[in-house]
């Protein structure tokens, strides 16, 4: 195996055999109670918000939750919206729409999830599935914000998908990095002061660090606060 083909790891032996058998049993763990990796990376389907026949339910998995609570700004901040538990951690509570067709929580609202624990402690937590996450500059804390933008203030896209490459060429960036200006760069930045070089030097693929939601930018996106909110 490995450890004949390079000696240098025989010192190290015992951690990786942690490594392989601890990725066994979670793998067999999920194939046993989640019907699989594949079916368990779409949590999302299930867990977050989603849409539902007039309205909309946001599920969470507490395990730890002896209580739960939605509060945000569609609320005041209180706890007048419970989660009710579902069994096995899971934890939902049901958003129908207002008489008018209005959403109860409306787009660009700051939620978070506030839960007491079973050791009775009281603690406050982004919703881990959340799609968009704002940082409060005076704390450096984030909130959630539920996105859920009407039509006609949603993206289409105007050009069609390029052709796939035969070979890729593939250039790594960092997009608030990209800039020779004292500042954290957007993505309109990069789009009209990257891209074009990266064109140009006949590169075909763009890899994108730091996508994902991180709190501490010196980081360079690796301490994931929100894996499905864009930074």
């Amino acid at each position: 195996g490995i450890f004949e083909l390079d000696r240098t790891l025989e010192g190290v032996q015992g951690q990786i055999w942690d490594r392989v058998n601890g990725y066994k049993h979670w793998k067999g763990e999920l194939a046993k109670n989640e019907d699989g990796l594949e079916k368990f990376a779409e949590g999302y389907k299930i867990f977050g918000f989603n849409r539902v026949e007039r309205g909309y339910i946001y599920r969470e998995w507490l395990p730890n939750a002896k209580q739960a609570f939605l509060t945000g700004e569609f609320n005041g901040w209180s706890n007048e919206t419970p989660l009710k538990p579902e069994g096995f951690g899971r934890w939902c509570v049901e958003l129908p729409d207002k008489a008018d067709g209005t959403l109860m929580v409306p787009h660009r609202c700051q939620v978070k999830v506030r839960i007491e624990t079973n050791d009775g402690q009281w603690i406050e937590r982004v919703p881990a599935w959340i799609k968009l996450a704002w940082q409060d500059h005076k704390t450096n804390l984030f909130n959630g914000v539920f996105w859920e933008a009407p039509a006609d203030e949603q993206y289409t896209f105007r050009h069609p998908r390029p052709e796939k490459p035969t070979n890729l060429r593939i250039y790594e960036a960092h997009v608030g990095m990209g800039s020779d200006q004292p500042k954290v760069a957007t993505y309109a930045d990069f789009a009209r002061d990257v891209l074009p070089r990266v064109k140009r030097m006949g590169y075909n693929c763009v890899q994108l660090m730091a996508i994902a939601e991180h709190a501490h930018y010196g980081c360079f996106g690796y301490h994931v606060t929100s894996f499905f909110a864009p930074a």
